[in-house]
């Protein structure tokens, strides 16, 4: 264990994992959780009925493995129901932690008395696109509306906030919601230098199919969030414009990134129309 500092206690940090399919990155994730300087965790994953390894691989790193579903939104409040730590960390299952992440953000919290911080993280992968976000992840690095407090909370300010919103139709701004909701309440966020890196190999089509289905709820996050919403999901985002200098740096995968940021306002745009025109036809029905 690190050489804990700040008090006789060692708090407990429950460190979560939601995970479907997540076969090909579990074993980079897991054990990184594992090798964190800090020794007082317990990891718990909860799978979304996974076809792969991930259930296998999960159960080598940890007793807590469960399976729930149907969405991330879902699992995580799942797990923060089963977390028995001070403090609970939501990891996705693409994620690698540097060895001094959690203690970093613990000595934030006990220390100078921060109820959530921030993880900064960056983008790691190979290919033209994976250099696109890498080049669009750069440009969130302490940007106040893109960098989130949803990742390391105190387990009471958690639930004190409600947690993670579960409808259904909350999928894709679950992470800006939560975040919202701690800061609106006057709680305190910290931020560490520590970065994440996220390994997200994920090819075009499926990226795009993931932006259809998490456009549907852009708008009620809008409409909850209007001071922030507008800047957080609008595509000429504040982020964009102060880091002009890395475009300048990297003008391919520049002009790269916006194509992808347009081909997925495009494909949200479709979605959006689709999900207002199924709930009109809904509502049809039932005057029907």
């Amino acid at each position: 264990m690190s050489d804990w500092k700040i008090g006789v206690e060692t708090p407990l940090v429950s460190v979560i994992v939601p995970t479907r399919n997540s076969a090909s990155t579990m074993d980079t994730c897991l054990a990184s959780i594992v090798a964190q300087s800090y020794k007082n965790i317990e990891l718990i994953v909860v799978d979304n009925n996974s076809t792969d390894e991930t259930k296998k691989i999960a159960r080598g790193y940890t007793n807590l493995v469960f399976n729930k579903g149907p969405e991330r939104n879902v699992q995580r409040a799942f797990a923060a129901g089963e977390a028995r730590g001070k403090y609970v960390v939501f990891i996705d299952s693409d994620m690698e932690l540097p060895p001094s992440l959690i203690e970093a953000a613990l000595n934030k919290c006990e220390k100078d008395k921060f109820d959530a911080i921030i993880l900064p993280e960056i983008s790691v992968g190979e290919g033209f696109w994976a250099n696109c976000r890498k080049l669009e992840k750069l440009c969130y690095l302490n940007d106040s509306y893109m960098e989130l407090a949803n990742r390391f909370i105190k387990l009471d300010v958690y639930n004190a906030v409600g947690g993670y919103d579960c409808n259904k139709d909350w999928i894709g701004a679950e992470d800006f919601d939560i975040h919202e909701r701690i800061k609106n309440s006057g709680y305190n966020i910290g931020r560490i230098d520590e970065l994440i890196k996220h390994h997200e190999i994920v090819p075009f089509g499926k990226m795009l199919q993931k932006y259809y289905v998490y456009s549907k709820c852009v708008p009620k996050h809008i409409r909850k969030h209007p001071k922030s919403g507008l800047k957080q999901f609008w595509i000429i985002r504040p982020a964009y414009i102060r880091n002009w200098h890395l475009f300048v740096k990297d003008p391919i995968h520049g002009v790269g990134l916006a194509f992808m940021k347009s081909a997925q306002y495009f494909v949200g745009g479709l979605g959006f129309l689709v999900s207002l025109f199924q709930k009109q036809e809904a509502q049809q029905c039932d005057q029907g």
